[in-house]
């Protein structure tokens, strides 16, 4: 496996139906997305009446959950369309959701109080360039003393405790008619500080319902807080080695967060 297997957009294909299910037990976990949720709010101190940018943000269960708890002024942006049509399709009018690429919003300038990226959404081209430009239209759609929240992957503690392979037994349980357990089967490797994984999903008969490659820039605290401070953040907040999830187990990305907070100053 090599990144140049990788295909450069990866991203406008793989977050379909299939990924609610192999990655289930963390974006489709109410309970798990409580608890971001609470972590959210006391880390940034957002207050009700606050307009909120949930970028990158899939089906929307950050932006659903802080609609429930009062913050009325929440847009979801998302490039895929099918977890777009799927928040939708459970979601009250207080919640918009609208497609496009996160280095290009298209929505005014100073619309936010607050962007959350959440869920290792940061760092899907090897380019810093390229991941610079969100943090940009990020800055550009906050407000002179908005804030920015990052969930991203945690350099340290990926690289120190790196597992080449990982398998886990999901089902179709968010899947109206489908209910079949299936196999994920990953494979990773580092190279010049990307992780390049491989994702086999093969169904209870062995036949395979989807083999696709990925890739994820890792930060560490002073490259990130660089990229923040480049683009007119100030007041960093870094938090190392957070984890949500309450059961042991591989998750992957998801098991050990680096958050990170600025404000556009």
């Amino acid at each position: 496996m090599t990144g140049r297997e990788t295909k450069k957009e990866w991203w406008k294909t793989i977050f379909d139906e299939l990924y609610l299910v192999t990655d289930a037990r963390s974006v489709m976990s109410d309970e798990l997305t409580a608890r971001e949720t609470d972590f959210i709010l006391e880390f940034t101190g957002a207050e009700e009446g606050w307009d909120i940018l949930d970028l990158c943000g899939g089906q929307g269960r950050h932006a659903r959950e802080l609609n429930r708890r009062g913050f009325n002024n929440t847009i979801v942006f998302d490039y895929s369309d099918y977890l777009l049509s799927y928040g939708k399709g459970d979601c009250c009018d207080a919640v918009s959701f609208l497609r496009g690429d996160a280095r290009h919003i298209g929505i005014r300038d100073g619309s936010f109080d607050l962007v959350i990226v959440m869920g290792n959404s940061f760092g899907y081209f090897p380019e810093d360039d390229e991941n610079l430009k969100i943090l940009v239209e990020a800055s550009r759609v906050l407000r002179r003393g908005g804030t920015i929240l990052l969930d991203i992957v945690d350099r340290d503690y990926i690289v120190a405790n790196f597992r080449t392979r990982s398998v886990h037994v999901a089902d179709f349980s968010h899947s109206p008619g489908k209910k079949s357990a299936v196999t994920v089967t990953r494979s990773r490797k580092i190279d010049e500080g990307i992780v390049f994984s491989r994702e086999l999903v093969t169904a209870k008969d062995g036949g395979v319902l989807r083999d696709s490659r990925y890739q994820e820039k890792l930060y560490g605290k002073e490259e990130i807080s660089d990229l923040l401070g480049a683009v007119g953040f100030g007041e960093l907040s870094v938090e190392m080695g957070k984890a949500f999830h309450e059961r042991e187990g591989d998750f992957g990305f998801m098991e050990s967060r680096m958050i990170v907070t600025g404000k556009k100053v």
